[in-house]
């Protein structure tokens, strides 16, 4: 009879260790599926960011680029009123304009009551 109570409390530590052993594994299997779900959400999390940069990176590029233009246009539209301004004063300066100016309205008003 002790005999078999010694096989049965081994069988029983075995038991108990296997039972230990599977609880050691199922924690660790908890532990590394939390630690691979937080390096998914950092993943994720890092692609957003990155992607909010992107974002960024071609807004700043945008908004240069409408800058350059709207540079470019008041450049030109300044150019174009030099030109136009260079034009009336020799337009003015031409001679003769005095006299032109200077002459009565052939245009007859009307005036009615």
């Amino acid at each position: 009879m002790e005999w078999y109570l010694e096989k049965f409390s081994q069988q029983w530590a075995l038991e108990q260790l296997s039972l230990e052993r599977t609880r050691g594994l199922f924690s660790l299997e908890q532990a590394l599926e939390q630690f691979s779900l937080q390096w998914a959400r950092e993943q994720l999390s890092l692609e957003w960011a990155w992607g909010l940069l992107s974002l960024e990176r071609e807004r700043a590029q945008v908004l240069l680029s409408l800058e350059r233009e709207w540079a470019w246009g008041l450049l030109s539209l300044e150019r174009e009123w030099a030109r136009g301004l260079r034009s009336l004063e020799r337009t003015l300066e031409a001679p003769g304009l005095e006299r032109t100016l200077e002459a009565p309205s052939q245009v007859s008003h009307t005036w009615w009551p």
